[in-house]
Parts: structure tokens; C-alpha cells; sequence
């Protein structure tokens, strides 16, 4: 069976080498969230996920309440998957309207 994490900028400095030497196969790593906010992490992740030898996918958290914002954010996710060798899935990520709205 295979072992990974997922991380974010929530998750502050990763250190990628001790993630690989606890058994860790591979990451699915926060590309972004809502209108095009990039993950500030986003690209140290990945560099730091590869240098260490793991498998990356990657996610994006979805705010879309209607499918014009749902095109956009899935548009502005692959324009930014241009850079990353992402072996493993890329996932969209969605919100329950229910939950944002209560959350603003």
C-alpha cells in the first residue's frame, strides 16, 4: 500500500527529506483556492515533494457557486499545471454552498 500526505500553505515549512524518510510514497499538494489565489507554498512544495523523490498530485479548493466560476477556476488550475511533472491525480476540491455561505 502506498503512503502520502496533503499539504498546503496551512502546513507552514514542509520538511520533504524527513517526509520521504517516514515512508511517505507520495504528496497531493494545494495548488490554489477561490478566484485564482495560488497557494503561497504552492511551487516550494513541489519543488521540495520532487528533490525528495516523492510522487506529487495536486488540489484545488473550489469556491464556485455556478459553472462560469467553476470554468474559470479549473481554467486558471491548468494554466498553472503548465509547470509541475504531476504524476499522480489532480483534484478539484468543492465547498458545499451551504458551508460558505456561513462561513463569510
Amino acid at each position: 500500500m502506498l503512503k502520502g500526505i496533503d499539504v498546503s500553505e496551512n502546513n507552514g515549512y514542509v520538511n520533504w527529506n524527513a517526509v520521504k524518510a517516514a515512508g511517505m510514497d507520495f504528496a497531493i499538494i494545494r495548488l490554489g483556492f477561490g478566484n485564482r489565489h495560488l497557494d503561497t507554498n504552492f511551487y516550494e512544495n513541489v519543488n521540495g515533494a520532487l528533490a525528495a523523490g516523492l510522487k506529487i498530485g495536486v488540489y484545488y479548493y473550489s469556491y464556485a457557486l455556478d459553472e462560469a466560476a467553476a470554468r474559470s477556476e479549473a481554467g486558471y488550475m491548468l494554466s498553472v499545471l503548465d509547470f509541475p511533472p504531476v504524476a499522480l491525480p489532480t483534484f478539484i476540491s468543492t465547498i458545499r454552498p451551504s458551508d460558505y455561505l456561513y462561513s463569510i
